[in-house]
């Protein structure tokens, strides 16, 4: 989940640069809060040394550790000289803020994102299939498309995330693989079923995925947010 914890810190930085206004044009916050989100798109593939905001598209990590215990699988293992490209590119669909509630809706769609690796692993599918092997992986995504809500609440003068809905579907996946179960015929053919199931596999467990994704980023933005008020916050987007 380090992936995620980049993309919310990215979206709170933004907020500490402030929302350039025009004194002639009355804007909402909802208007400010898409031109916050532009400005992290447009600082993509820069490093910006005064907020210590990385270069995030391309997203590169050296290694990534992988553990995973759901319903679906059981997994444990390292991705290595991973890179991820088109994460900047993307629409938005919807980004609302209302007061009442202090509610963010928002919806973005990803029309393509290509990704590579190297990967290792050990565990189980459907908690009786065996996955194990070393290889590469690689392939591409069309039509990411990531929605929800969040609500912020306020404890003790303090901002915390208060409750989280988020689903996340796609078009279509490509994905090549080496090395799995030690058998590249074998790797070949498992990639294609992964292909073929996952867009269906994101709508059959949409609830276990929401939910593993949303305790992921509740705490990243709680340790984000416990140290800002609300008035911080409303100043920040420029309400």
């Amino acid at each position: 989940m380090k992936f995620y914890g980049i993309v919310v810190f990215l979206a709170f930085a933004a907020f500490a640069q402030g929302v350039p206004h025009n004194g002639r044009t009355k804007r909402s916050i909802s208007d400010n809060l898409e031109t916050l989100v532009e400005s992290i798109q447009a600082l993509a593939s820069e490093v910006n040394e005064d907020l210590g905001i990385p270069a995030f598209d391309p997203f590169t990590d050296d290694s990534v550790a992988i553990s995973i215990n759901q319903t679906l699988a059981k997994l444990e293992g390292e991705l290595t000289d991973l890179n991820i490209d088109g994460l900047s590119d993307f629409s938005i669909d919807t980004l609302k803020f209302t007061l009442i509630g202090l509610k963010f809706t928002f919806a973005f769609t990803w029309p393509n994102i290509t990704f590579s690796t190297g990967y290792s692993i050990d565990g189980t599918v459907a908690s009786i299939l065996p996955i194990y092997g070393d290889g590469k992986a690689s392939g591409e995504i069309t039509n990411l498309a990531v929605s929800g809500t969040v609500a912020i609440s306020v404890k003790n003068s303090y901002l915390y995330l208060k409750s989280m809905s988020s689903a996340v579907s796609l078009d279509d996946l490509d994905i090549q693989l080496s090395g799995l179960l030690n058998n590249d015929d074998a790797s070949a053919l498992i990639a294609a079923v992964i292909s073929d199931t996952v867009p269906q596999i994101l709508v059959d467990f949409q609830d276990v995925i929401s939910d593993t994704v949303n305790t992921a980023v509740t705490e990243y933005v709680d340790d984000y947010l416990g140290s800002m008020t609300l008035a911080e916050l409303l100043a920040l987007i420029g309400s």
